[in-house]
């Protein structure tokens, strides 16, 4: 695929091009909150992009012990293909790697990295045409693991647009949102998306084929696992098929996988108040300590002013019983609109993450706290110039409380290529 097919294929949702009106349905409850003005907080830009050095971070970031940041960027580099990059406690940059089709390209995830110390993580596109999941050494020396065979009519997993989960044992898990089961409708091309399994030896097995009915389809975040190695994550389409948008039906699942591979459906969106398209910015879900799960939708929700078409967007809570609960939505003014990337959990309880947009005063996208009452603080607002525009990427939290981020793009005069932010508390 180019890199215009992959970015209309695999990332199209993520621009914020929002689908027509829902079908109203089922609103859950919905907690009355009040949105706080932002309290004192100190913005950053560590790094704003030049191009050579990497361009449009789409992935959030992540720290090791010492405090280097470690992210992605969806093109710029040496060859235009994406690069891996490091922040070190300084500030300075290093590219560690960047990516030329045949190693992949494309990379729109968050990395992971093993007890090795070697970060892992997907691209789309590889020297078989359809991604790539790698491991890099933090010297740079990059090693693909498995590369996804490409083309229309075979039905192997195709185009890892999600990042990955190592457990103990070494063994990566992750989703494509194409390949498996064929005649998929939900979402406009002949297959469905798949959960795998890559093992230690890079024999790669397919966990669940999703089928694009009431099990889901396209599954765009990442998976969890809990002690019992069941896994948890989202699909962005398929479940209630009374849910319809354009060119695709259903608003997507939460869904749980057992070790056997058995699927069981824990919500279907249905595109009125308790949201719609799951995407979790290739992050997915997050659990607190009793097994309860968090997480976003980017649409539906709030129907009234800048929201009435396509809504702004939600968070919501699946508790370990079952329980489905709204815990925000947005208003699409000031507060933001379309959460399309996962959250991040402090001990307190506190959930923080970032909106893509807004519609009044929050065009170019807001990072928010939402306190454990329901309650939501605008940390920031982006200006779309030096701080940069559209962070479809979540956060990462260090020790002291700091927060950490990706600007997909940065409006200034020569540069529209992304910024990497720091907010203090």
């Amino acid at each position: 695929m180019t890199k215009q097919n992959h970015w209309q294929f695999g990332s199209r949702i993520r621009l914020g091009a929002a689908r027509v009106a829902y079908a109203f349905a089922t609103v859950v409850l919905t907690l009355v909150v009040m949105t706080r003005p932002a309290q004192t907080q100190t913005y950053t830009v560590l790094l704003t992009f030049n191009g050579s050095d990497g361009a449009n971070p789409i992935a959030g970031l992540i720290l090791d012990a010492s405090g280097n940041l470690y992210g992605t960027t969806f093109g710029g580099g040496a060859l235009t293909y994406g690069t891996v990059f490091k922040i070190d406690k300084t500030g300075g940059e290093t590219v560690l790697h960047s990516f030329s089709v045949g190693d992949g390209a494309f990379p729109s995830t968050r990395l992971i990295m093993g007890k090795d110390g070697n970060l892992y993580g997907t691209a789309l596109e590889g020297s078989k045409g359809s991604g790539v999941v790698y491991k890099l050494a933090r010297s740079g020396k990059e090693t693909v693991l498995y590369d996804f065979i490409g083309g229309r009519f075979n039905q192997k997993p195709k185009v890892p647009e999600t990042g990955l989960l190592m457990d103990t044992a070494g063994n990566l898990y992750g989703t494509t949102i194409s390949g498996g089961i064929s005649d998929c409708s939900a979402q406009g091309n002949p297959y469905c998306g798949t959960a795998f399994k890559l093992d230690s030896k890079r024999k790669l097995t397919i966990l669940h084929s999703f089928t694009g009915g009431s099990d889901g389809a396209a599954p765009y975040g990442s998976m969890i696992m809990d002690g019992a190695r069941n896994l948890y994550g989202t699909t962005y389409v398929g479940g209630d098929l009374n849910c319809k948008q354009q060119g695709e039906k259903g608003c997507g699942v939460v869904f749980k996988l057992d070790a056997s591979g058995t699927e069981t459906v824990l919500h279907s969106f249905t595109g009125g108040g308790d949201g719609a398209f799951p995407l979790g910015g290739g992050d997915g879900l997050v659990a607190d300590s009793a097994g309860d799960l968090y997480g976003t939708a980017g649409y539906g929700g709030n129907f009234k002013g800048g929201c009435a078409v396509y809504g702004c967007g939600t968070v919501f809570k699946l508790d370990k019983s079952g329980t489905f609960t709204v815990l925000y939505t947005f208003k699409g003014n000031s507060d933001g609109a379309q959460p399309n990337a996962g959250l991040i959990r402090d001990s307190a309880g506190n959930l923080y993450g970032t909106t893509q947009g807004g519609v009044t005063n929050c065009m170019y996208g807001s990072v928010f706290k939402l306190d454990t009452a329901g309650k939501l603080t605008v940390l920031h607002v982006l200006n779309g110039g030096t701080d940069g525009a559209n962070p479809f990427g979540g956060l990462v939290r260090d020790s002291s409380g700091k927060l950490y981020g990706t600007a997909y793009q940065a409006f200034t005069f020569f540069n529209r290529v992304g910024t990497v932010f720091e907010i203090t508390p």
